[in-house]
């Protein structure tokens, strides 16, 4: 038993194992981002270093930046900021729900997906880090609005990640297999009991607007590895909004490491 209780953790928690990160584009929704170009020399490359410079501002009230030192040469890196007032989309973000089964224990959770990035059309892209082996992925749906009927109405579209999937780099842009009608009068069950309960997913049509999602493999170490990047310059641009009294109203601002590859319009 104490074997068995092992496996099943180190299935569960192997940064080296790979694990299933998603993209989802909606094609009918645009966002723009600018370059920043940030002084990070003074910011400590440790995180650790970084959150007690943020608690010790919540603390006392008074945020002050780190010590501004005369080392040269000067060490700059390059991030992206929304543009919160341009395109089309309200929030940088959209509900994204997750149904698996992992060696028979079933769960299904949901949270947001995180905008990330923009396709060579300019079309919003999302993407979220399951922590999940393909393997033991039932099904993903993201929550979005889309025109019906010359207004806009609330949908859950659902896709089957396949998988298997290729060493490196992302799949082609795929569509949804089902598009669920949101209606909190609606009866029954929804989509996600009846994937959590082994059951087969109820189909229905896909209107043409929906979005797409795209897949590849990522190890915990290496998703980590990849969230740290800009950091520094992301928390230098946030405590400087802090010092300056700024004001972040929520769901305004949101900041992305530099772009390093040209994500395909979908």
């Amino acid at each position: 038993m104490a074997s068995s209780t092992q496996d099943f953790e180190a299935h569960l928690t192997d940064p080296r194992a790979p694990r299933l990160m998603v993209q989802v584009c909606l094609p009918d929704r645009r966002a723009f981002f600018d370059e920043l170009t940030v002084d990070v020399t003074d910011m400590p490359a440790d995180g650790q270093e970084r959150h007690r410079i943020f608690a010790a501002g919540r603390e006392s009230q008074a945020y002050a930046n780190p010590p501004r030192s005369d080392k040269t040469p000067r060490e700059y890196e390059t991030i992206r900021r929304w543009r919160a007032q341009e395109g089309n989309i309200g929030k940088p973000w959209i509900l994204f729900d997750l149904v698996a089964n992992v060696r028979g224990v079933a769960s299904a959770v949901g949270g947001p997906a995180d905008l990330s990035d923009s396709t060579q059309g300019d079309q919003a892209v999302f993407a979220e880090f399951t922590h999940k082996r393909p393997g033991d992925v039932i099904a993903i749906s993201v929550d979005v609005a889309v025109q019906r009927d010359g207004k806009a109405e609330r949908r859950t579209f659902w896709f089957r990640p396949p998988t298997q999937l290729p060493a490196s780099g992302f799949t082609p842009w795929g569509l949804p297999v089902s598009e669920e009608v949101w209606n909190e009068l609606q009866a029954g069950p929804r989509t996600c009991w009846f994937l959590a309960h082994g059951k087969a997913m109820p189909v229905q049509p896909v209107g043409s607007d929906a979005p797409r999602a795209r897949y590849r493999l990522l190890s915990d170490d290496e998703y980590w590895q990849q969230a740290n990047d800009g950091r520094r310059a992301m928390d230098a641009v946030k405590l400087q909004r802090l010092v300056d009294k700024v004001p972040d109203p929520r769901d305004g601002v949101r900041l992305l490491p530099a772009r390093h590859a040209v994500i395909p319009s979908c």
